[in-house]
């Protein structure tokens, strides 16, 4: 039997600062466990600054890593929706480009789907430091 692929889709925006340590998490935690294949679909969202360039240069060294440019900004809803067209995996996981995912509970959530669920959703106990000004702000 073939090893199970997880495809992790992350919309992108204003997260040129953010992503690589999000990448860099998924990359170590799916290669710690060994038994999975995976793919990292990204898709930019008309972002403003340079993130799709950062995509790019990593997605040079790593042919598990997809970068899809869209043209212009249309939501987190419809990044995915264009992500997950590109997703070959047998499980699809919704990630923020913000870290606020924690990647190393991500065998935990996909468990059920190994059973006889068709869907599993994450709530968070308590959140990562959110970076963003506005919140900062708050």
């Amino acid at each position: 039997m073939s090893q199970l692929k997880i495809s992790f889709v992350i919309p992108c925006y204003n997260s040129e600062n953010t992503i690589l340590p999000v990448i860099n998490e998924i990359i170590a935690t799916v290669t710690e466990k060994g038994n999975y294949e995976y793919e990292i679909i990204t898709a930019v969202d008309g972002s403003p600054d340079n993130v799709g360039e950062v995509l790019f240069n990593r997605a040079e060294n790593n042919p598990h890593i997809k970068v899809i440019i869209l043209s212009k900004n249309y939501g987190q809803a419809s990044a995915q929706m264009a992500a997950i067209r590109y997703a070959s995996g047998d499980y699809v996981v919704f990630l923020d480009d913000d870290g606020q995912c924690p990647i190393d509970k991500v065998f935990e959530l996909i468990a059920p789907l190994e059973g006889k669920y068709d869907i599993a959703v994450a709530k968070y106990k308590k959140r990562h430091k959110v970076h963003s000004k506005i919140s900062e702000a708050l």
